[in-house]
C-alpha cells in the first residue's frame, strides 16, 4: 500500500516538474518559429523591395529612433520586439547602388560634381551636334537615330539607376578626374534630367518608331543643343532654371553659387565701355561680310596639288 502510494506522488511529482519544461519548450518553438520564418521572408524581401532600399538605415538608428524606420521594419520591430530585420547591410549597398547623388561632407543634401556633368553635357553636345549636322548636309537620318538612342539609354540611367552608372559621366570624370569637384544640388539636375527623358522618349518615338521628321523632332533638337550647350560651354542648367518654379522651394548648391543671393565681385561687373567694345565687334563683322563678300567666297585653291594627281573616279 506504501509502495503504490509513493509511486502514485512519484508519478504526479514528475508530471508537475514536465509540465512546466513542455511548456518552455512549446513557447520556446513558438518563438522560434516566426523568428525563423522571418530569416526565409527577409531574403524574399531583400529581392522583391529593392526599390525600398533608401529608406534603408545602420542598425544603432533604427533601435533608437522609431522615425528612421521604413513601415515594414516598425511592423516587425512591433511583433518581435527588438528584433529588427537584419538586411540594414544588403539594403544598404542596394540603397548605394541606386542612390542619386553623392553624400558629401560638409553638405546637408546629395551632390553632384558639377565639372563631371559639364564634361558629359560636352560629350552629348557633340554626338547631337555631328548627327544634326549629317542630317542637314546629306539628309542621313541614321547616325542621329542610333544617337537619340544613345541618349535616351544614358540620360535614363542617370534617372532610373544612378548618375555613378551613366556611361557619359563616368568618361566625363575620367576626363576631369584632376580638378577640383565643383558639388551642386542632386535635386535640380535630377528634375532637368527629367525633362531630357521626356524629349528623348518623344524623339524616340518620332524619329526611331514611327521613323518620321516634323517641325516637331526639328524643334526637340534645337532645343536639346541649346540645353547641352548652355551646360557645357557656360555651366548653366536651364532646365534647373524651372526647378524652384514647379517645387516651390528654393535650390540648392547651385553651380557658380547663382542661387545665394549676394553682391557680385568687381571682376564680375562690366562697364559700358565694355559693352560699347562688344557692339563695335559685332558691326566690324557685319562689315566684314558685307565688304569681303565676293573676296572670302572665292574657293582656295590646292596649294601643293594634291588633287591633280589624284586618279580620276
Amino acid at each position: 500500500m506504501f509502495n503504490t502510494l509513493l509511486a502514485t506522488v512519484s508519478c504526479l511529482l514528475a508530471m508537475f516538474i514536465a509540465l512546466p519544461v513542455t511548456a518552455s519548450c512549446l513557447l520556446a518553438m513558438f518563438i522560434a518559429l516566426p523568428v525563423t520564418a522571418n530569416w526565409h521572408l527577409v531574403n524574399i524581401r531583400a529581392h522583391l523591395v529593392g526599390y525600398m532600399a533608401n529608406l534603408a538605415v545602420d542598425y544603432k538608428s533604427a533601435t533608437e529612433t522609431r522615425h528612421a524606420l521604413s513601415l515594414p521594419q516598425i511592423f516587425m520591430k512591433l511583433q518581435f520586439g527588438r528584433h529588427v530585420i537584419p538586411t540594414n547591410l544588403k539594403m544598404r549597398k542596394m540603397s548605394k547602388i541606386f542612390k542619386f547623388g553623392e553624400d558629401v561632407e560638409g553638405y546637408s543634401i546629395p551632390v553632384l560634381n558639377e565639372r563631371e556633368i559639364r564634361a558629359a553635357a560636352g560629350i552629348l553636345f557633340l554626338m547631337m551636334f555631328t548627327t544634326i549636322l549629317t542630317v542637314m548636309m546629306k539628309g542621313n537620318f541614321t547616325p542621329l537615330k542610333y544617337a537619340v538612342i544613345v541618349f535616351l539609354i544614358d540620360i535614363s540611367i542617370r534617372v532610373f539607376v544612378s548618375p555613378r552608372f551613366s556611361p557619359t559621366l563616368i568618361i566625363g570624370r575620367l576626363i576631369v578626374h584632376n580638378q577640383t569637384p565643383e558639388y551642386v544640388g542632386a535635386k535640380q539636375k535630377k528634375f532637368a534630367w527629367i525633362v531630357g527623358i521626356i524629349l528623348a522618349v518623344t524623339m524616340f518615338i518620332l524619329l526611331v518608331v514611327v521613323n518620321s521628321y516634323s517641325p516637331i523632332t526639328g524643334i526637340i533638337c534645337m532645343i536639346c543643343l541649346i540645353f547641352l550647350f548652355f551646360e557645357s560651354a557656360f555651366g548653366i542648367c536651364l532646365g534647373c532654371k524651372f526647378y524652384s518654379w514647379v517645387y516651390k522651394e528654393k535650390a540648392q548648391y547651385c553651380p557658380g553659387e547663382v542661387c545665394e543671393l549676394k553682391d557680385r565681385q568687381a571682376i564680375q561687373k562690366t562697364s559700358w565701355t565694355q559693352v560699347l567694345i562688344v557692339v563695335a565687334f559685332g558691326v566690324f563683322i557685319f562689315l566684314t561680310v558685307i565688304l569681303f563678300k565676293d573676296t572670302l567666297s572665292k574657293k582656295p585653291f590646292d596649294l601643293f596639288g594634291i588633287e591633280k594627281h589624284q586618279p580620276a573616279k
